[in-house]
């Protein structure tokens, strides 16, 4: 069943809430280095799911499978956008 543009509005206004709650969370803590799991991969790349601050975001990582724990250390965030970059290390 298709989604209706009600919920299409609601899923993606959701989902700028909490980019914006992870940028915020995470502002002073570019550098740091953060274990993560990945939960999902696809031809975009992988999203993992960091436990603490618990946040879920995507790399532009290969050759992981769900499950699997990466190390990855945040480069960079921008709350005015919304964004939080990671890039994984291990």
């Amino acid at each position: 069943a298709a989604m209706s543009k009600g919920e299409q509005r609601a899923n993606r206004a959701e989902r700028m809430a909490l980019d914006l709650a992870e940028a915020v969370v995470l502002r002073d803590r570019v550098g740091e280095v953060f274990d993560a799991v990945v939960v999902d991969e696809s031809e975009r790349g992988v999203e993992v799911q960091i436990a603490d601050p618990a946040v879920l975001v995507r790399l532009s990582a290969h050759r992981v499978d769900p499950g699997d724990t990466v190390t990855v250390r945040l480069e960079a965030v921008d709350v005015d956008q919304r964004t939080v970059t990671f890039q994984r290390i291990g």
